[in-house]
């Protein structure tokens, strides 16, 4: 593998692509073999295991996070290049240390023995730079499914501060009434839709901010309602949230798919003073020896 790095290191690195860099090596092997400089057992032992990473390299090497910055910038400067290049990034190997520890100890504390339940964790700066991400359980060095990034799941609750955001736009304040009661909509083709709330009890007239502080399912949807679906969808796609997005009542409560690094993308915003930031992690890309980047950063700010 390392004989095979000589052609062109950067794109035959094992850490930016460890199948491309084994296959580099099994052509080197099979050089070496026919060349006579490994009899047959010595090459049917390394041709059966390949070289792969040790931890330590996948940590270095970014895993999911670095997936996602070379799949964001075109592939003949990152994936496809054979030139070296010099590619800095958000990422913090501090933050990703951290975030990897706090994922170990839920899933060793509160995950049974042997369960197969997957996770993933995205940390982003108000401005949109992300400083993390974890992709999955195993971290892989490239080509793993990402859930962070590639994963479509519900919002759920998580996408109730676009109704309330849609209020305040048409002039509500935060401490402005609502209803938190029963309800029932007649959506057509579909019949009676009743949401109710987790607990299955209701406050009755609320302030704007008790009813998302509280989480208030039946408030939620008043809101909505009031606010128009439309004007949600709005918000939300303003944010970033870029899936598809319902059109029944049902979309004040997150039943829309969306990925991880969307809705992390979209509180981010809020965060940021209510202005939309694009998720992003590559700073800077030059070739290496350039004075002049060929890429610079492609974020709402420069991280600090």
């Amino acid at each position: 593998m390392l004989a095979g790095l000589l052609k062109a290191p950067s794109y035959f690195a094992p850490t930016a692509d460890l199948q491309r860099s084994q296959d580099r090596a099994s052509v080197i092997l099979d050089l070496m073999h026919e060349q006579k400089y490994l009899d047959d057992a010595a090459y049917q032992q390394a041709k059966a295991n390949p070289a792969v990473l040790s931890r330590a390299a996948s940590a270095r090497a970014g895993g999911y996070f670095a997936d996602w910055v070379m799949e964001s910038g075109p592939g003949f400067l990152t994936s496809e290049t054979t030139e070296d290049v010099t590619i800095q990034t958000t990422f913090d190997q501090r933050v990703q240390r951290a975030a990897e520890r706090a994922l170990n100890r839920i899933l060793d504390e509160k995950v049974a023995k042997g369960s197969k339940v997957q996770a993933a964790v995205v940390v982003m700066s108000a401005d949109g730079a992300v400083r993390a991400m974890i992709g999955g359980r195993e971290g892989g060095v490239s080509g793993v499914f990402n859930r962070a990034t590639q994963a479509k799941r519900q919002t759920g609750s998580s996408f109730k501060p676009f109704v309330f955001a849609a209020a305040l736009d048409q002039g509500y304040r935060p401490n402005d009434m609502v209803l938190d009661a029963p309800l029932t909509i007649n959506v057509r083709g579909s019949g009676p839709w009743s949401p109710q709330n987790y607990t299955r009890k209701y406050r009755g007239e609320v302030t704007l901010t008790t009813a998302l502080a509280q989480s208030l399912n039946t408030a939620t949807i008043r809101l909505q309602e009031i606010a128009g679906r439309d004007a949600v969808r709005r918000v939300a796609e303003d944010f970033g949230i870029a899936s598809t997005l319902a059109s029944g009542p049902s979309l004040g409560l997150g039943v829309s798919e969306s990925t991880l690094l969307e809705v992390t993308g979209a509180y981010a915003g809020i965060r940021n003073g209510g202005s939309a930031v694009r998720p992003y992690g590559l700073i800077e890309l030059r070739i290496k020896g350039d004075d002049q980047p060929l890429i610079g950063q492609a974020g709402a700010s420069a991280p600090a």
